[in-house]
C-alpha cells in the first residue's frame, strides 16, 4: 500500500518528507519555548517535524505566500493536530513590523530545484541558468529581510534544493557583506560535502541517503543590529 493513503496517515500519526529536510531542524536546534518563523513553509514538512520536536510548546508561525499552497499547508497542520502552529498567507514584507522578534527562522527559499532532478524529471525539464540567476536575486532579498526579523542572539537556517553556487554560497556571502551576520560552521560528516568557503554544507545523493540539498546556519550577534551601508 502507499503510505500517503494509509488510514494512519489520514489520522495524522505520521508525516512523509525528505530525510534531508529533517537535518534543517536538527541543526537549528530550537528549544520548546522558542518563537519560530518558517517563511516558505508549504507543504509543511519542516513545520510538522519542528512541531513534533517542540512537543506542542512555544509558537511556530508557518507562512506561505501562495494561497493555494497555504491551504495545503493548513490542511496538513490540521490533520496532524498541532496546537502550537499559526498558519499565515503573507508576503515577507508583511512581517516587517516584527523586526528582532523571532528566536529561530527557517528560510527554505524558492529555488531552481536542481537537487530534485533524480526524483522529479519535470524539475529538470523546467531548469535554466536564467532561472537560477533570477531566483538568486529573490533569495538575496529574502535572506536580508528574514535576518531583520531575527532576534539578536537568534539563529536562521537557510536551505535550498539547488546545487547552484548562485543560489547557495553566493546568497550567504551577500548576507554577510550586507549585515553583521555570522555563519555557524556545521560539523563535518562523511555524508556531507563542505566547500572550501565553509559557507554551509551540501547533501549529494551519492553521499547522503536523500535528494540534493544545501543548508547554512546563521547567527545574529547578541547586540544591537546595524545594517552596513553600500559604498
Amino acid at each position: 500500500y502507499q503510505l500517503g493513503k494509509h488510514i494512519y496517515f489520514e489520522q495524522g500519526l505520521y508525516y512523509i518528507f525528505e530525510p534531508c529536510s529533517a537535518l534543517v531542524n536538527y541543526f537549528l536546534n530550537s528549544n520548546k519555548n522558542d518563537i519560530v518563523l518558517d517563511l516558505c513553509a508549504a507543504p509543511g514538512g519542516k513545520t510538522s517535524h519542528l512541531a513534533i520536536i517542540k512537543q506542542d510548546q512555544g509558537i511556530i508561525v508557518s507562512n506561505e505566500i501562495s494561497r493555494e499552497r497555504a491551504l495545503i499547508l493548513s490542511s496538513n497542520v490540521e490533520r496532524m493536530g498541532f496546537g502550537n502552529v499559526i498558519v499565515t498567507n503573507n508576503s515577507i514584507d508583511d512581517f516587517s513590523k516584527f523586526e528582532n522578534t523571532f528566536d529561530k527562522i527557517i528560510l527554505d527559499a524558492p529555488c531552481s530545484g536542481s537537487g530534485m532532478f533524480r526524483k522529479e524529471t519535470k524539475m529538470k525539464d523546467d531548469w535554466t541558468y536564467e532561472k537560477v540567476l533570477s531566483l538568486s536575486l529573490v533569495q538575496k532579498e529574502l535572506i536580508i529581510k528574514a535576518y531583520n526579523l531575527l532576534k539578536p542572539g537568534g539563529k536562521l537556517i537557510y536551505s535550498t534544493c539547488s546545487f547552484s553556487y548562485e543560489e547557495d554560497e553566493e546568497v550567504i556571502d551577500h548576507l554577510l557583506s550586507q549585515t553583521d551576520a555570522k555563519v555557524i560552521p556545521i560539523e563535518n560528516n562523511n555524508l556531507f560535502y563542505q566547500s572550501e568557503s565553509r559557507l554551509g554544507i551540501h547533501l549529494f545523493p551519492f553521499l547522503f541517503p536523500g535528494e540534493g540539498h544545501y543548508m547554512c546556519l546563521i547567527e545574529k550577534p547578541d547586540q544591537p543590529y546595524v545594517i552596513k551601508q553600500n559604498k
